[in-house]
């Protein structure tokens, strides 16, 4: 029996495992992720935060989906490395799975620069899954103030999402404006106002260089030189691609996992899907933008798709990859906004390169 492993079950790795089982009903298929959580709406998490949700709200896929469709899900396991030339992955618990074609839709995690001092102290978190939202949760209670490190759309839904919960919050951005590149200048002044009448703090051209602690986050230091206390930051800054474990394999990674127009990676029988990968359009190297819902589902289909007809030994027959026009209703929780031509959902420079600058 052929076998299909997604590394991933976020919209391009359930979009990818449905993908396959619809067009055929016995090929094996198992799905790793990281999270004990089956896929859910990611972009929703910040409701966790200012309703206290129960997760299961914002599932998908019921858990007796993944029994129905035969797929057999992994939660809670991290992979710890690919070996392409044996067909298979190494979990952290020394498991080995062997496949015959894998797809990789591990997205992107935010990440601190190795040039602010302080960077691993407890309560630096991200905002990009139910365990960030549930770990911000749990300090809330012994906290006074917390900081966001980062204006984009995952910031500013954090900032949204706390600001019932009688804290100071505090949103610091390197830009002029909050959603800058996704809003328009009055829409984003707007939205500012709509944050300082619930209480939010916006420090607007400042980065943050050092972060002081015992271990705990207690307070950081501005460029400036003015020091802020705190119980939590928030991450909005810098989303890497989740590579660690294609580290020294011959797939290639440059922004991304790179891909051809099949979404295909350097390895013949490996693909990529959602924010993790890359891929060339008019010479240039481009990655897809972090949060783009519409493009991952898509991207995770024609990945699914075109693994299956590997697999079937039907590559000649495989679909090329066409972008799709994005979607510029944008929700911030009870607000809902027209984007205009964005470059990036977050707050990074190397997140303005996009293959379509026209879409977000």
């Amino acid at each position: 029996m052929k076998h299909i492993v997604i590394i991933g079950n976020s919209a391009a790795g359930m979009s990818a495992a449905e993908a396959v089982r619809r067009n055929d009903k016995s090929v094996k298929i198992s799905m790793v992720s990281e999270e004990q959580y089956p896929a859910y709406m990611r972009l929703k998490i910040a409701e966790i935060l200012m309703n206290n949700l129960n997760p299961e709200k914002l599932f998908l896929k019921p858990n007796e989906f993944f029994k129905q469709a035969n797929i057999d899900l992994l939660p809670g396991e991290k992979v710890d490395r690919v070996i392409p030339k044996k067909n298979s992955i190494i979990l952290f618990d020394k498991t080995k799975i062997v496949y015959d074609a894998l797809i990789v839709a591990s997205g992107r995690s935010a990440n601190i620069s190795k040039d602010v001092k302080g960077a691993n102290k407890h309560g630096v978190l991200g905002f990009r899954n139910i365990r960030n939202a549930r770990d911000i949760m749990e300090l809330v209670p012994i906290s006074n103030t917390v900081c966001i490190w980062g204006a984009g759309i995952a910031g500013i839904n954090a900032a949204y999402g706390l600001s019932r919960k009688n804290l100071e919050i505090k949103v610091i951005t390197s830009k002029e404006r909050i959603l800058e590149g996704i809003l328009d200048e009055e829409k984003a002044r707007a939205l500012e106002n709509s944050l300082r009448e619930k209480g939010v703090e916006i420090i607007f051209n400042k980065s943050i260089v050092e972060i002081f602690g015992n271990g705990d986050v207690k307070a950081i230091k501005l460029d400036s030189g003015k020091v802020i206390g705190c119980g939590i930051l928030i991450l909005d800054k810098n989303l890497a691609p989740n590579t660690k474990f294609l580290e020294n394999t011959e797939v290639n990674i440059n922004f991304g996992v790179r891909v051809d127009e099949f979404l295909r990676s350097s390895v013949e029988n490996i693909f990529a899907a959602g924010d993790v990968l890359s891929r060339k359009a008019s010479q240039e190297e481009c990655f897809d933008l972090p949060n783009s819902w519409d493009r991952a589902v898509n991207q995770g289909r024609i990945a699914g798709e075109n693994a299956l007809k590997f697999v079937q030994s039907r590559t000649d027959q495989m679909t090329s990859y066409e972008d799709i026009v994005q979607n510029r209703e944008l929700r911030i929780l009870d607000l809902e906004l027209e984007a205009g031509p964005a470059a990036s959902l977050a707050e990074n420079a190397a997140d303005q390169s996009d293959c379509n600058q026209e879409d977000i």
